[in-house]
This record gives C-alpha cells, sequence and structure tokens, in this order.
C-alpha cells in the first residue's frame, strides 16, 4: 500500500536514528538538515497523507487506523475552521508530519 510504503520509507531511514516523535520533520530547518533523498521521501509522505488520511468532507479518514497502529502512528487533526481540517499530523516513531 503506498501510503505505508512512504512512511516506512521515512521510518526506516538510516539518517533518522536519533529522531523521536517530538521533531516536526516537516518544518524548514528539520528538511534543511537532512539528506536530500529523505527530503524528498517527507515531500512525498505529504502528498500521499493527502490522498489518504483526510476525507473528501474535510475530516480525517479512519480506515487506516489499524495500519497505522501497526506501524506505531497515528493521525490527529492540526489547525481547523468550520469547513472542516485545515492541516492533520501523522504521529511517527521518528517524528511528526504536517500535511493538508
Amino acid at each position: 500500500m503506498e501510503l505505508i510504503d512512504s512512511i516506512k520509507a521515512v521510518v526506516e531511514h538510516p539518517t533518522v536514528t536519533d529522531f523521536n516523535e517530538s521533531v516536526w520533520l516537516t518544518d524548514s530547518d528539520t528538511l534543511k538538515s537532512i539528506p536530500i533523498d529523505l527530503q524528498n521521501a517527507v515531500e512525498g509522505l505529504t502528498v500521499v497523507c493527502d490522498a489518504y488520511l483526510i476525507t473528501d468532507s474535510g475530516g480525517l479518514e479512519t480506515k487506516h487506523t489499524e495500519a497505522l497502529r501497526a506501524l506505531g502512528c497515528r493521525v490527529g487533526p492540526g489547525e481547523q475552521d468550520s469547513f472542516g481540517l485545515l492541516t492533520a499530523i501523522l504521529y511517527t516513531p521518528k517524528g511528526k508530519v504536517l500535511f493538508g
């Protein structure tokens, strides 16, 4: 599955061994400090998260919850307005990914 493969490409990357769940992987300073292949993986993951984890009505998609949990991940809301989510956050063991 594209979502799971994209998450694994980030959390299993050899350069994130010292990262933990409090790191914002999508922060510009973090992105500048990591190798280009990991930057590309993080940027690709945000696109995949947009496609798989936010519904057309602006809510969180829950059908991938078990697969995410098996990887030690979860998804939560970020910013919201009256129409729904503006952003969401993928929490992984190696950092947080802001998307939306």
